[in-house]
């Protein structure tokens, strides 16, 4: 019997000692199970916290791109308005020109002058007219000597008479059709010979054109933004205010002035057809009638 006593004993024993393990194993696998939910809790409740802060950043970043949104539409506004108020004292200021300028040119016209175009300072490729009022590029280097008051660079050619001693003088030319040309007014003694700048350091106040492009030949040359073709120029000195003005008669307009210049000696018209060669035929014509 104590055998028997003894044998459930320590079965009893053993069968306590598996459940105590047992309840153990399970009671620390409940631990760890609870340490991870726990953790994935925690990593939960920061990634719900990151994802705040994201949907914060988000909402200030949407918020600063409504304030710059608002801010360019307010900017688009003004420049619009400036664009507006630009045009519409560039259109002002255009129709007061105009204005001006039409009220000019007969005023001008009072001192239009004679113009004869010297055959004898025209390049030698040049044809004038017989009555030199007409010139172009007849295409021939032989023709005619090469003396000493000929252009033999640029396709230039001057008038006859040159004017002074606080003169007005005036003169139109016609340019409709030719895409290349130089024209002003020289001072008597300028260079004929090889290439110049055909400004003022030179002895030379012109406006150009060439191809589509319009320039004044300043010591430093000026773009010219021109809103029609010109078809006829007139050119007006003031010898005495060291004036040359330039004026698109068509369209009444205003091209470019020499202002404040200093002249002391006889200025003579010049009109030019480019450098070397124009093969455009049309002639500049020097115009008497209006």
């Amino acid at each position: 019997m104590s055998v028997i006593l003894i044998l459930v004993i320590v079965v009893l024993v053993v069968i306590a000692g598996i459940l105590i393990a047992v309840f153990a194993y399970k009671n620390r696998a409940h631990k760890q199970l609870q340490d991870k939910h726990r953790k994935i809790q925690h990593a939960h409740d920061q990634l719900q916290d990151e994802k705040s802060r994201i949907q914060h950043a988000h909402d200030q970043l949407q918020d600063e791109k409504s304030r710059i949104q608002h801010a360019h539409d307010q900017l688009q506004d003004e420049k619009s308005r400036i664009q507006h108020d630009f045009s519409l004292e560039r259109d002002q200021l255009l129709q007061s020109q105009k204005i001006i300028v039409t009220q000019a040119v007969p005023h001008l016209r009072e001192h239009m002058v004679k113009v004869t175009l010297d055959a004898d300072t025209a390049h030698p490729r040049l044809i004038v007219s017989h009555h030199g009022k007409q010139v172009r590029d007849g295409n021939r280097q032989n023709a005619v000597d090469g003396g000493k008051d000929r252009f033999d660079e640029y396709l230039g050619v001057l008038g006859k008479d040159g004017f002074s001693s606080g003169r007005h003088f005036y003169y139109e030319v016609k340019v409709k059709d030719q895409t290349q040309w130089d024209l002003g007014v020289a001072r008597e003694s300028s260079n004929r010979k090889g290439l110049f700048s055909l400004s003022p350091d030179d002895g030379y106040w012109t406006v150009r054109r060439f191809n589509e492009s319009y320039w004044a030949r300043d010591s430093s040359p000026v773009s010219l933004s021109l809103r029609v073709e010109p078809q006829r120029i007139g050119v007006f000195v003031n010898y005495e205010e060291g004036l040359v003005s330039f004026y698109d008669v068509k369209s009444m307009s205003h091209i470019y002035s020499y202002t404040d210049q200093s002249f002391n000696e006889k200025l003579y018209p010049f009109v030019c057809l480019g450098q070397w060669g124009n093969e455009n035929s049309t002639p500049l014509i020097i115009c008497d009638d209006y």
